[in-house]
């Protein structure tokens, strides 16, 4: 049996499944695991999930039985592939749109605006084809397959435990797609306002990364901002907090946003290792920190400007300050905050 389906693994796959199995009857991994294609029946490639341990072995520790399960994985791993196109397929777009703007000129405020609406509404779109089709047909294939098992009468241990594993390979791609799905257009900023979203987000990044953040908003409850300034105020918040989990080793971070008329005002703060801001500028003009770079256009297509207070040692303040159109009731209260 083993020479059966050994003979019909994928000439590309064989050398690395060969060198699994080797390394745990060698006794170098707790258990054997690989994935690989083999043909099948209808002489159609399927991706397999094999997992297996040894359970005998002599006097001399040489392997003398070893079990395990093959699980069908295809389905997943062409999910898997669409997702990765559709992400290829974004990044390739805002790579194209990105070098229009460096050829554009005088120009590039309007067509960096246009790429990251673009970027926005490809980032809804997916999000919501994900959640809604992919998730729920993932989510769908889970149920069924609970459901058939609950029908049949008798099914042995073994193919209970195959079952088994396909329900957890199943509710992986499940949590997967749904954890994509998220941080490419989180459902609360649509739903619930850029507050609600914010301080969401900020709670999320909490329970990641082990870094506590206090947020503020101050004067925002009766604010209504255009949907162009909530999605750039809150990837501004976004991309901030990134860096601080993957820079600062900040032990906490802040985040304000007040409305005090005729602006709205964001302060991202933390007391972590700080840097040099004229070098974090310089290496986001050579494309070395597009996330700087970033954060700095989306201010000034709001019409408005990003400071950055910074020195090593002493953390790092992110200031922007960009115009709106409305005032509020909490207005004399977000002034004494400014």
């Amino acid at each position: 049996a083993r020479f059966f389906w050994g003979s019909r693994i994928h000439p590309g796959d064989k050398g690395l499944v060969l060198e699994a199995l080797r390394a745990h009857c060698e006794g170098r991994t707790p258990t054997y695991r690989a994935e690989f294609r083999i043909r099948d029946s209808q002489d159609r490639w399927r991706w397999v999930l094999s997992r297996g341990s040894v359970v005998a072995r002599d006097a001399a520790g040489r392997p003398l039985r070893l079990v395990g399960t093959h699980a069908d994985i295809t389905e997943s791993k062409r999910a898997q592939a669409a997702l990765e196109s559709a992400q290829e397929e974004l990044e390739q777009r805002v790579r194209e749109r990105t070098r229009e703007l460096l050829e554009a000129g005088e120009q590039v405020r309007d067509l960096t605006r246009e790429l990251l609406e673009v970027q926005e509404s490809e980032r809804r779109r997916i999000a919501r084809d994900l959640h809604d089709n992919v998730a729920q047909n993932l989510s769908s294939l889970k149920i069924m397959l609970g459901a058939l098992l609950a029908e049949v009468p008798g099914l042995g241990e073994a193919l209970r435990d195959k079952a088994a594993l396909a329900v957890r390979i199943l509710q992986d791609a499940i949590g997967s797609v749904r954890g994509i799905a998220y941080d490419l257009r989180p459902p609360s900023l649509d739903q619930l306002g850029l507050v609600r979203a914010v301080e969401q987000h900020c709670e999320d990044f909490a329970r990641l990364t082990g870094i506590p953040v206090d947020f503020s908003p101050v004067g925002m409850e009766n604010i209504q901002l255009d949907g162009n300034v909530e999605v750039n105020l809150f990837r501004i918040i976004q991309e901030a907090l990134t860096n601080v989990g993957k820079h600062s080793r900040a032990s906490g971070a802040r985040v304000r946003l007040v409305a005090s008329y005729p602006h709205i005002l964001l302060r991202v703060e933390d007391d972590g290792l700080g840097f040099d801001p004229a070098a974090g500028l310089a290496a986001a003009g050579d494309g070395r920190r597009m996330g700087l770079r970033s954060m700095t256009e989306r201010a000034r297509i709001l019409g408005g400007d990003l400071r950055i207070v910074s020195s090593p040692g002493k953390g790092a303040r992110l200031v922007v300050e960009v115009p709106y159109a409305g005032r509020s009731d909490g207005e004399a209260q977000a002034d004494s905050h400014r």
